[in-house]
């Protein structure tokens, strides 16, 4: 562990005076050591029982009161994490991009209601005449969300044209018409950013610089770029099944451009806050109206709830290998900065505990558990799909030896027995898994409880589970055999007749299937039958047609719940 500026007692007191003399009134000078004590209690026990890696900054109206950091900035050489460290913030970056084109209204070169076929003529989108900058900023376009789309979330680790973004989604249908509903859509980000682009007539990246960044001396804030080097860097990891860290996939981030592509410092964004306080760069009507709801508690770049009884404004942002959030209580000056360089790392979870600790409020800290000693024989019962109030699915797996869980075409994770039907996440031990079976022989409902949130899940029956669960019982299929289905194939929606730009190429190993999907890497499939592979962690199933000769004609592919049918083309 780390801290490139370490609490003390004269600097507590200090905070504390500031406090009270801003007539905020959430500590007193007795009580503010003990809860500074209180915070790094809770960042100690975070760091200890949930694995947490990264940086943390808390300020009182731009005046530190904690700037920690944990673990390993990069695990092979053994470089900390440090207030210094830059991490990639995802979609944090959507607040920059909304700055950004507020700059420009300011300088009367952009109208938040006119259509965006004005600044854009090239993109020949239908409702292209009806979809407005606001509805972008707002996610009240009705655009549907491009990273949702297989094909270009397999090309996340290639180079990437917004431009060829644009030429795709010219001809994709709305979910809704423009601005009556809401739906969380990085492709409205993408549209902002070639906006900002077209009227400033410089890249995305050399206008947040030199509008944004300089001005507020964001030094340590900027555009990532996967071949530059970004001297204290963060690398990125992931939790595999099994707990462990392992590396990241190796975004690239000009896949995420507009919609998240920088990187920056807990103190960067320490600067961020001020501004936001005080103004600088924009008036500070702009700065009121980014940070107020427009749709659906969201505003430009920002969500706002209230919590705590004071209005919250905060964001957060996960990509491969690095998780984040910034929270802020505009009224009494609260900001909590947390990023991790663990993506699966809880940090919404750390930023309202560290903020319950502010507000003087009972607060559920990391505890350390001891795992029930359940017969495995049990295990058999819980695996299944199961189906939440809310539309979500929940898988529970046996996965060598263990029970592991999580959405649907999302990585699992273990859990561990606490009682005979509750379980708990090895990587959040706060959040629990409650089977009941309702007096009968099987297992029929799950509930999630994380803090005080709750949902409540339903065991699929076994014939409509088959169409989302994989079976991964290993076979061996002789070479011979493996070679009818290589090749390639043109994939297609199975649920609509729009062909897609993306094909997949099969080749074979030795007693297994390499599959390469357009330009991504090739990912090892094991057979479970004679015409049916599988993916060892991911929700992902390959199964071939073939002819009365044995020979593949095609082929149904199933990421999650979605399925795509092959024609061969070779």
């Amino acid at each position: 562990m780390t801290g490139s500026i370490k609490s003390s007692r004269i600097r507590a007191v200090l905070v504390a005076l500031v406090i009270l003399a801003s007539g905020i009134g959430l500590l007193n000078l007795s009580g503010c050591l003990e809860i500074i004590d209180k915070l790094e209690s809770y960042l100690e026990a975070a760091h200890e029982l949930w694995k947490f890696n990264g940086s943390i900054l808390i300020a009182w109206k731009g005046r530190l009161v904690i700037n920690k950091s944990y673990g390993m900035a990069n695990e092979i050489i053994g470089l900390p994490n440090t207030s210094q460290t830059k991490f990639f913030i995802g979609s944090i970056t959507k607040q920059f991009t909304a700055t950004a084109i507020m700059i420009l209204k300011e300088r009367q070169l952009i109208d938040l209601d006119r259509s965006i076929d004005a600044y854009l003529p090239d993109f020949n989108h239908e409702y292209a005449d009806r979809i407005t900058s606001h509805h972008l900023l707002t996610h009240s376009s009705g655009l549907p969300n491009y990273t949702d789309r297989m094909e270009f979330y397999l090309k996340r680790m290639d180079p990437f044209n917004p431009d060829e973004l644009l030429e795709t989604i010219q001809n994709e249908r709305l979910i809704f018409e423009p601005g009556i509903g809401f739906h969380y859509s990085n492709t409205g980000y993408i549209l902002l950013g070639a906006i900002i682009e077209r009227i400033s007539g410089q890249s995305y990246e050399a206008f947040l610089h030199k509008e944004i960044f300089k001005p507020l001396n964001m030094t340590n804030t900027g555009y990532g770029r996967r071949e530059a080097g970004h001297p204290n860097r963060a690398d990125g990891y992931t939790l595999d099944e099994s707990g462990q860290l392992d590396a990241a996939v190796p975004i690239e981030f000009s896949f995420l451009h507009s919609a998240g592509a920088l990187y920056s410092t807990v103190e960067d964004m320490l600067k961020w806050d001020n501004f936001l306080r005080t103004g600088g760069i924009l008036k500070p009507a702009s700065i009121q109206e980014m940070i107020s709801p427009q749709v659906a508690g969201y505003g430009y770049g920002w969500f706002i709830d209230y919590r705590f009884g004071y209005v919250h404004t905060y964001h957060d942002g996960l990509i491969d290998g690095y998780n984040s959030i910034i929270s802020r209580w505009p009224g009494v000056g609260l900001l909590i900065v947390i990023f991790s360089n663990d993506d699966m790392a809880p940090v919404n979870k750390m930023a309202s505990g560290l903020a319950g600790i502010c507000f003087t409020r009972e607060v559920d800290f990391p505890v350390k558990k001891e795992p029930f000693d359940l017969d495995k024989k049990r295990y058999a019962d819980y695996p299944g799909a199961y189906r939440g109030d809310e539309g979500f699915y929940l898988i529970v797996d046996y996965l060598d030896d263990e029970l592991v869980a999580g959405p649907v075409n999302q990585p699992k994770h273990r859990i561990i027995p606490q009682g005979p039907d509750t379980f708990f996440f090895e990587i959040d031990n706060t959040r629990l898994l409650v089977f009941d079976n309702h007096d009968k022989n099987e297992i029929n409902t799950v509930e999630e409880i994380d803090g005080e949130r709750t949902l409540t899940f339903h065991r699929l029956p076994e014939e409509e589970a088959r169409h989302i669960l994989i079976d991964r019982s290993r076979i061996e299929i002789d070479n011979l055999l493996l070679d009818r289905f290589t090749g390639r194939y043109r994939l297609e929606s199975a649920v609509a007749s729009t062909e897609n730009d993306f094909e997949l190429e099969v080749s074979r190993a030795e007693g297994k299937i390499l599959a390469r999907l357009s330009d991504s890497r090739a990912i090892e499939l094991y057979p479970n039958s004679s015409r049916s592979f599988f993916h060892e962690n991911a929700d992902l199933l390959l199964t071939f047609r073939t002819d009365s000769l044995g020979r593949a004609t095609g082929c149904l592919l199933r990421i999650g719940l979605t399925e795509y049918v092959g024609r061969r083309i070779d």
